[in-house]
């Protein structure tokens, strides 16, 4: 009889040791929390024609998105319209975005010295009030995206965002180059 009490006791004691662990396992698996590294951070800038920040970093949650559909999203919600061709899918190209404040738009002067050392003739406004377009202040100058401070080899449309990158989408005035510096 000893023996049978003492082999339930033991049967009783793990038993409520297993539960106790797949109860504690369990709350933890149920307790979700959306991590932040579920996020991008991206902003819209134009420092060199003197326009700034167009579209402070903001943190954006990613579901699989490419850049060139996270861009056209975040400029719209924004109150700015993306002019671009193909589709957010295949063959993006953002040419123009428009409803940007540019009465204030001039080359700065860093920029301005970069030009000049590349012997890169300019001029100090946009082609339409309003809209800041590929070709506006150079012949070489248009939007161009930069994932952690690099511009990427692919183009927005093929590029899926990782978690944590800080992706910016600046004007050039000189294929990137002036970015650079």
């Amino acid at each position: 009889m000893k023996i049978v009490s003492l082999v339930t006791a033991i049967a009783i004691s793990l038993t409520s040791t297993v539960f106790t662990s797949v109860s504690d396992y369990t709350d933890t698996i149920f307790s979700y929390e959306e991590p932040d590294d579920y996020t991008v951070c991206c902003s819209v800038v134009a420092d060199n024609v003197s326009l700034g920040e167009i579209v402070p970093p903001t943190d954006i949650i990613i579901d699989g998105e490419n850049c060139a559909e996270i861009f056209v999203q975040l400029l719209e919600n924004n109150g700015f319209t993306p002019i671009y061709t193909g589709t957010t899918d295949e063959w993006f190209y953002l040419s123009a975005i428009e409803g940007i404040d540019t009465s204030s738009a001039s080359v700065s002067k860093d920029a301005a010295a970069f030009l000049a050392e590349k012997d890169v003739e300019y001029c100090n406004e946009v082609m339409t009030e309003g809209t800041v377009s590929e070709f506006d202040f150079t012949d070489y100058s248009g939007w161009i995206f930069t994932v952690n401070g690099e511009i990427p080899s692919v183009g927005m449309c093929d590029y899926i965002p990782e978690y944590g990158d800080e992706i910016t989408l600046s004007f050039t005035l000189y294929y990137g180059e002036d970015l650079q510096q």
